[in-house]
């Protein structure tokens, strides 16, 4: 299969053709048919992370926003059989810890995460998932692939930011600032929760991405 690889950092990234994934018996194979470019993939192409001990195996796979499908699956796995569309969260959760019992996978004590696993890198053709009974999340009919990758890993962070965390309900005012994939996302969920949404941000730029999506007021300081 085809892998789009960083052999270096700062340097052009360069497609490899490499083996299609082995899976285990907890483990999915998805086949990629959509894969976003989020501004965590720069920073670990840039080397940005190193100084809090995140050094990336050389080369390595990037991306982790997916969309897929199913191809084959472990003797384990429940569920997700092959054929089915499926998304997967941009950390690897066990299952099984203290956290992940409690409903907070994203605080997993034994996460994982695709860039630092051979072979689930999302620029791939294939990508395994591991502990696939958690970690693929089937799509709804209404929901493509394409949609999965791009709601991906800003939607996940505003969405329990906005929702989990803040609880926001309709009728209340929610201010974001700062305009960015991030925030244009806390905006639109805002919004769809029936909040009054006020987007802060002293770009010209991000307050004109913020005002097409039509969801809130628009205020520079």
């Amino acid at each position: 299969m085809r892998s789009l690889r960083v052999e270096n950092f700062r340097k052009p990234l360069v497609i490899h053709n490499v083996p299609i994934p082995e899976i285990g018996e907890d483990d999915a194979l998805v086949r990629v048919t959509a894969s976003g470019i989020c501004r965590t993939d720069w920073h670990l192409w840039n080397g940005d992370w190193s100084w809090v001990g995140l050094k990336l195996p050389m080369p390595t796979t990037l991306g982790h926003e997916i969309g897929g499908v199913v191809e084959r699956i472990g003797s384990r796995v429940i569920g997700n059989q092959p054929g089915t569309r499926v998304t997967v969260p941009f950390n690897f959760a066990c299952g099984h810890c203290p956290c992940c019992v409690s409903g907070t996978q994203n605080l997993c004590d034994n996460a994982s995460w695709p860039f630092l696993l051979e072979g689930s890198g999302g620029w791939a053709e294939y990508v395994r998932v591991p502990n696939a009974t958690l970690n693929c999340v089937a799509l709804p009919d209404g929901v493509t692939e394409l949609d999965a990758a791009a709601l991906g890993c800003r939607y996940m962070t505003a969405y329990r930011a906005v929702h989990s965390r803040a609880a926001v309900r309709g009728g209340e005012t929610v201010a974001v600032v700062g305009l960015g994939g991030v925030g244009l996302a806390a905006v639109e969920i805002a919004n769809a929760l029936g909040a009054q949404v006020i987007g802060l941000d002293r770009k010209q730029s991000q307050l004109a991405a913020a005002k097409k999506t039509r969801s809130c007021r628009y205020d520079q300081y």
